[in-house]
C-alpha cells in the first residue's frame, strides 16, 4: 500500500505540476504558454532527438564501452557535461530567438525552466503511471523509496528553472553561458556521490539543497548582477579542467590499459574468455568453481546468466583493455574489461583474476 501512495505522489509531483504550471500560465499569462511549450521543446529537441541517439550510437563502440567499464567516475562526469551542453545550448538558442523580435518579458526564465523542467518530469511520472497500472506488486516491493522519483524531480524542476535564470543572463553577456553549462554539468555529476556510498535518501537531500542554493544565486545574477571577466576565465578553466578528466582516461583505456607487472596481456584475456565462455554455455556451476569466494554460489550466477540470455546467440568478441586491482590482504589480480558481440547486441564483462586464475570478482552490463 505504501508503495502505491509513494506513486500516486509521483504522479501529481511529475505531472501534477507541470500541468498546474500550464492551466495557470493559460489563465493569467498568455504569453508565458508559448515560452513554456518552447521550454518542453528544448528539452524534447536536445535531449531525445539530438543527445539520446547519438549517446546511443556511442553506446554501439567499443570503444566508449570499454571506457564506461574501466571509468564509471569519468563516464558519470562525460554525461554530466554532455547533458549541459545540449540542454543550455537549447536553451540559450530559444532566448535568442525570442529576443529577436521583441524584449522577451521579465517572467521568460521561469516559463521556460516550468516547461523545460515540467517535460523531463512528465516522462518520470508516466512511469509511475504504468507501474501502478501494470505493476502494483513491484510498487509493494519497493515501498516508500518508490517516493524518491518524486522527490528527485522537485529538486530537479527548481534546478532547471534556475539554469534557465543563467541562461537567460547570458542574453547580456555570453559568459553566462559558460557557467549555465558548467552548472548544469556540476548538478548531474553529483549523482556520483553514490559511488562512495551516498545513500539514495541522502543524496536527493544534496540535490534539492544544490537546487535552492542554485536557484537563490541565479535570480540574483538575472536580477542585475554581472560577470567579472576574471569569473569567465574561471568558468573556462573549470570546463577546460572538466573536458581533461574525461579525456585522460578516455586516452588511457584507447592505449589498452596495465595488468599487474605478473600478468601477461594475452594469458589474463584468454582466462577471462573462459570464464565468459561458461557463462555463454550456462556452466554456472563452472563459473562459480572458478571463484575465490564460496558464497558465490551457481544459483548467484544463473541469475546474472538471464541477461546473457537475453542476447541471444553468441556472435565473438571485441575489443578488450586491461587494469591491476588489490584485495585487501595485498594480492594483486588482473582486471581484464572484455567486450562481447551477440545476436541482439553488445554486453561488456569485468572478469578479475589472481596469479592463480582464480577469479575474485565477475560483472557483466548490457
Amino acid at each position: 500500500m505504501i508503495g502505491q501512495l509513494a506513486a500516486v505522489f509521483n504522479i501529481a509531483v511529475c505531472i501534477g505540476i507541470p500541468l498546474g504550471a500550464l492551466v495557470w500560465l493559460a489563465l493569467r499569462r498568455r504569453t508565458g504558454v508559448k515560452v513554456f511549450l518552447l521550454g518542453a521543446a528544448g528539452f524534447f529537441v536536445s535531449q531525445m532527438l539530438v543527445r539520446q541517439p547519438l549517446l546511443a550510437l556511442l553506446g554501439q563502440t567499443d570503444g566508449y564501452r570499454l571506457f564506461t567499464a574501466a571509468h564509471p567516475v569519468a563516464q558519470a562526469l562525460f554525461l554530466a557535461l554532455t547533458a549541459g551542453l545540449a540542454e543550455e545550448t537549447a536553451r540559450y538558442l530559444v532566448f535568442c530567438l525570442l529576443a529577436r523580435n521583441k524584449q522577451p518579458e521579465r517572467g521568460t526564465p521561469l516559463w521556460y525552466g516550468l516547461g523545460h523542467g515540467g517535460l523531463e518530469a512528465v516522462l518520470v511520472g508516466l512511469n509511475s503511471v504504468v507501474l501502478l497500472a501494470a505493476a502494483p506488486e513491484t510498487l509493494a516491493a519497493a515501498g516508500g523509496s518508490v517516493a524518491l522519483a518524486g522527490v528527485e524531480r522537485i529538486a530537479a524542476m527548481t534546478a532547471q528553472v534556475a539554469l534557465s535564470f543563467v541562461a537567460y543572463c547570458a542574453l547580456r553577456h555570453r559568459g553566462f553561458l559558460l557557467w549555465a553549462i558548467l552548472l548544469h554539468g556540476l548538478y548531474d555529476f553529483c549523482i556520483v556521490l553514490q559511488l562512495f556510498g551516498l545513500t539514495p535518501l541522502a543524496l536527493e537531500g544534496v540535490m534539492m539543497v544544490f537546487s535552492l542554493l542554485l536557484l537563490a544565486g541565479a535570480v540574483r545574477l538575472w536580477k542585475g548582477g554581472r560577470l567579472h571577466k576574471k569569473a569567465q576565465g574561471v568558468a573556462g578553466l573549470l570546463l577546460t579542467g572538466a573536458l581533461a578528466a574525461v579525456a585522460v582516461p578516455a586516452a588511457m583505456t584507447a592505449r589498452g590499459g596495465t595488468p599487474p607487472g605478473w600478468a601477461d596481456a594475452g594469458a589474463v584475456q584468454a582466462q577471462a574468455r573462459e570464464v565468459i565462455g561458461l557463462m555463454n554455455a550456462g556452466d554456472y556451476e563452472g563459473v562459480a568453481a572458478r571463484y575465490t569466494d564460496p558464497n558465490a554460489t551457481a544459483e548467484l550466477f544463473r541469475q546474472g546468466g538471464a541477461t546473457v540470455t537475453a542476447m541471444g546467440g553468441f556472435q565473438g568478441y571485441g575489443g578488450a583493455v586491461y587494469a591491476a586491482g588489490m584485495l585487501p590482504d595485498g594480492r594483486q589480480y588482473a582486471m581484464v574489461y572484455q567486450v562481447a558481440d551477440y545476436e541482439y547486441g553488445k554486453l561488456t564483462y569485468t572478469v578479475n583474476l589472481l596469479e592463480d586464475g582464480s577469479v575474485t570478482g565477475f560483472f557483466v552490463r548490457a
